[in-house]
């Protein structure tokens, strides 16, 4: 089997009850907040199959739900088939339905730095002292990363809030995407949050790992 990477027209796919919705890490109306935030990219790809002539989804049921709801024309897409070639591929789809270009992935994954929003929601909303803490613990780590991707003297911290009566806190920073040393550093630091300030239910969508 080959891997083919499309563009599809959300009217194309659909759901089939043989196929579920097994994913059970994410949490969805916390998904759908942290997509509804400006980005750069698309949503994740999700996968299909084509099964009795006509394309179903196998996984990622949220992304293709968020994408409704969102109003996105396209969703990306991961289609598996004996074809050797993209063009064999699409002679056998619907029409309108296209390859995503190679050079598109390669653009995204030569991407060192993004300017990214994280975000978290917690079992209670955060007092003034649990929104300061928020800010300098976990907005702040960024600030004070070494990183040789992002110069000392850089910006790193645009914007912060905490929606949803303060169950929710958020920032946008420059992430080091290029550059994944910090990342096991970071989890420890929300995972102090989560235990010594307040509960951190769910990170960008998903279930927060207590260990």
């Amino acid at each position: 089997m080959k891997t083919h990477f499309l563009e599809i027209p959300l009217e194309f796919v659909h759901e089939d009850e043989r196929y579920p919705n097994r994913d059970k890490r994410q949490i969805y109306e916390h998904l759908k907040y942290l997509f509804s935030r400006p980005r750069k990219y698309p949503l994740p790809a999700i996968d299909v199959d084509f099964v009795d002539d006509k394309l179903v989804v196998t996984a990622g049921h949220n992304y293709l739900r968020l994408a409704r709801e969102l109003g996105e024309p396209w969703i990306r897409a991961v289609y598996r088939s004996e074809c050797a070639s993209s063009g064999e591929v699409l002679s056998g789809l619907p029409p309108g339905i296209r390859v995503t270009p190679r050079e598109v992935f390669e653009r995204e994954l030569a991407s060192k730095v993004e300017r990214e929003f994280h975000v978290y929601f917690f079992e209670r909303p955060l007092s003034a002292e649990g929104q300061q803490r928020f800010l300098s613990d976990i907005a702040g780590f960024f600030e004070r990363l070494e990183t040789p991707l992002i110069p000392r003297t850089e910006r790193r911290l645009f914007q912060w809030s905490f929606p949803f009566e303060g169950r929710c806190g958020e920032f946008e920073a420059l992430i080091p995407v290029g550059d994944p040393s910090w990342m096991r550093a970071y989890l420890e630091t929300s995972r102090s949050f989560s235990c010594n300030v307040e509960r951190i239910i769910s990170f960008q969508g998903a279930r927060f790992p207590e260990r």
